[in-house]
């Protein structure tokens, strides 16, 4: 090996080492992430997509899913307003599709609710989730995290539905029932996943059905309710953050991340839940016929990681795993799935579209979340092959020159790098 070969050698082996020190010197965080800004129009042209896709399957609609286009639609009648009162950044021909989307949303609601009426002999338990609106916040709020407990309840509810009657007094209880099981449900700082955003459902619930007066007052000896609600949510931020870490690389994890980001968003309003990084990924996730299957690709975890596999064909829920209700139609869109997306695109249309609205970029920054979330491990390997490749290089170029060319190369090499 030549002298001239071990200079380059040398050379490249110090680039390498000196650009772990600018790695290692700095830490990454979502604020950093080129993210392409979602607009308005994005999410106007998302939602009236969503929208064709309930009209082509009207007769296959579910309960859970027209729940979803039934919230969807009061958060479009809410953006509408605003529009029309002068709050709004939407344009005059924005405002006009709004006003033409509104009605066939609601006329579509009437429709699969009045069918489902005819051929379901449960939904009559439910029927007040329809007759009575959505509680939409007059504004957003930040959310004060605060750590919660890593215990995790062993016994889990899943199914909210037996609370869901007792508050709609539709299983011969009076309305506004609250059961010691369902008050130390809501209240419970042990629950992960489905069973933390039924809790924060619940309470949802209980707003839109005028019972949340009953509910505080059964839970002001616990500390009251909007103290939980920041406790929930910040439970809720973890497990978000837990999820980008490994990735939502299922159509039931995308399924939760929307979930959770509903229970936050919505009735809190917590301002933490809006941000472009997630509405950005989660309009990745559309087809484009409108509805939701189940996103194979690059857009599952934040920073966004390029992918050259292809899309895979979704898989049905395993109903073992995953206890919801879900059906999944012959073209492969899931109906839950779908009525989330539907709630959070509306969401974000309302908000974003106000002229007050001013996102933050330190969403983020929560404690114990600088960090990014990559591909921690793998990134890690290589970083540690890197440094030990550099350093083989570097001892053998050492242990190749000796009486003194090991300075005069040294020399040589800063003076090229650090022109000294």
């Amino acid at each position: 090996m030549t002298i001239k070969n071990l200079t380059r050698i040398s050379q490249v082996s110090w680039a390498l080492l000196l650009l772990l020190m600018i790695h290692f010197g700095r830490t990454t965080s979502y604020d950093e992430l080129d993210v392409v800004p979602i607009i308005p129009e994005d999410l106007l042209q998302s939602w009236k997509s969503i929208l064709t896709f309930y009209n082509k399957y009207k007769d296959e609609i579910i309960l859970d899913s027209i729940y979803g286009l039934f919230t969807s639609k009061e958060y479009v009648k809410a953006t509408l307003k605003d529009a029309v009162e002068g709050r709004s950044v939407l344009n005059e021909d924005q405002i006009i599709l709004l006003g033409e989307l509104l009605p066939q949303a609601e006329e579509l609601t009437k429709s699969i609710v009045y069918r489902l009426k005819k051929s379901s002999s449960n939904f009559k338990y439910f029927i007040q989730m329809f007759e009575n609106p959505v509680p939409i916040p007059s504004r957003l709020t930040e959310m004060n995290y605060q750590h919660t407990s890593n215990e995790v309840n062993q016994k889990q509810f899943h199914s909210i539905d037996h609370f869901m009657m007792d508050m709609m007094g539709s299983n011969g209880k009076p309305k506004c029932t609250f059961t010691d099981d369902c008050i130390n449900y809501i209240r419970s700082l042990r629950n992960n996943d489905l069973a933390l955003t039924h809790q924060i459902l619940a309470i949802l619930l209980a707003k839109q059905l005028k019972c949340i007066d009953t509910l505080e007052a059964k839970l002001k000896q616990y500390g009251g309710l909007l103290p939980l609600q920041h406790q929930l949510c910040s439970r809720v931020w973890d497990n978000m953050m837990e999820s980008l870490k490994k990735g939502l690389s299922s159509s039931r994890k995308q399924d939760l991340f929307l979930e959770q980001i509903y229970s936050c968003a919505s009735t809190p309003g917590f301002k933490q839940f809006f941000n472009q990084s997630f509405i950005n990924m989660i309009l990745h996730w559309q087809s484009e016929d409108g509805c939701f299957r189940g996103y194979k690709g690059p857009y599952t975890s934040l920073p966004i990681k390029k992918s050259i596999r292809k899309p895979a064909e979704v898989k049905a829920y395993s109903r073992k795993r995953f206890k919801r209700t879900e059906k999944q139609l012959e073209n492969g869109c899931l109906q839950h799935y779908t009525a989330l997306a539907a709630g959070v695109i509306s969401l974000y249309l309302r908000w974003t579209s106000l002229k007050s609205f001013h996102p933050k970029k330190e969403g983020f920054n929560l404690p114990d979340q600088q960090q990014s979330y990559g591909d921690t491990i793998p990134n890690l390997a290589y970083t540690y092959i890197i440094i030990v490749v550099s350093f083989g290089l570097i001892i053998l170029l050492m242990c190749q020159f000796s009486k003194g060319k090991v300075v005069y190369q040294f020399k040589k090499l800063f003076s090229k790098w650090f022109k000294l």
